[in-house]
């Protein structure tokens, strides 16, 4: 029930939130693994953690390669976000309503 009620308040606060033009893409990519997950899920309950029918090779390849694509967005993105924001005071999005104490 506080899962559900977490949801809905995580909707409500983020229910006008666009992503800008030049993030869009990295949005998509970014989030893009938390749907593969989503999806995969089911498989796992029908052959089980361990039996996936994948083999343990392209697993590995698949882990490494996620794993530099990730690290390239993340460095991509602090590279932007610095370029971007330049230590302002972000005052639009869930930022209207909090802030964070310890920044």
């Amino acid at each position: 029930m506080a899962a559900l009620g977490s949801y809905k308040w995580l909707c409500f606060m983020f229910r006008d939130y666009k992503p800008p033009k030049e993030l869009r893409a990295l949005f998509i990519i970014h989030y893009s693994p938390l749907l593969l997950m989503i999806l995969i899920g089911p498989l796992t309950a029908i052959y089980g953690v361990w039996k996936l029918p994948i083999d343990i090779y392209l697993s590995i390849i698949m882990g490494i390669v996620v794993f530099i694509l990730g690290s390239f967005l993340y460095f991509k993105w602090e590279m932007f976000w610095h370029k971007t924001y330049k230590g302002q005071l972000v005052t639009d999005g869930i930022f209207q309503h909090i802030r964070h104490p310890h920044y």
